[in-house]
C-alpha cells in the first residue's frame, strides 16, 4: 500500500550548447556564415592531371560585436557552427564545460575562494601596492 507521499523529483541538468550560450549573450548580434570548403585529393601519379573531388567540408565564421572567429573544417554544417561558437567562448574566457559539483562542494569552493580573497596576503599586498 502506498503512503501517499510525493515521489522524489530529480532536478534535470540542462546543458547548453556553445551556440545556445552565444545566443543567450548576443541574441541577433551574432551572425553565423557557413562556407563549403572543397579539398582535392592527390593521386599517386604526378602526370595524371585529372582533379578528383575530395570530401565536402564546412567552415563557419561567427561575427560578434567585438570580434569574429573561424571554425576548423568540419564534416557537417551544424558541427562547424558549434565549433565557431566554442572558439568564441574560449576567446571570451567562458568555459562551456559542465561541473559536476554537489551543492556542498560548490559551497566549499565558493567559501575557499572568498576566504582567499579576504586573506591577509591579498589585503596586505593591496596596501603595499597602494603605498607605492
Amino acid at each position: 500500500m502506498e503512503t501517499g507521499g510525493l515521489p522524489a523529483v530529480e532536478a534535470k541538468k540542462t546543458s547548453l550548447t556553445p551556440k545556445a550560450i552565444i545566443y543567450q549573450m548576443f541574441a541577433d548580434k551574432a551572425c553565423y556564415k557557413v562556407d563549403e570548403v572543397q579539398q582535392s585529393t592527390e593521386n599517386g601519379c604526378p602526370g595524371f592531371a585529372i582533379p578528383q573531388k575530395g570530401p565536402c567540408l564546412y567552415c563557419c565564421s561567427l561575427q560578434l560585436p567585438e570580434f569574429s572567429v573561424m571554425s576548423a573544417p568540419c564534416r557537417k554544417k551544424k558541427e562547424a557552427e558549434q565549433s565557431a561558437a566554442e572558439e568564441a567562448l574560449e576567446k571570451l574566457g567562458i568555459h562551456s564545460t559542465e561541473s559536476n559539483l554537489t551543492v556542498k562542494e560548490a559551497w566549499d569552493d565558493l567559501i575557499s575562494r572568498l576566504s582567499y580573497f579576504f586573506s591577509n596576503e591579498i589585503i596586505l599586498g593591496s596596501i603595499v601596492y597602494l603605498a607605492m
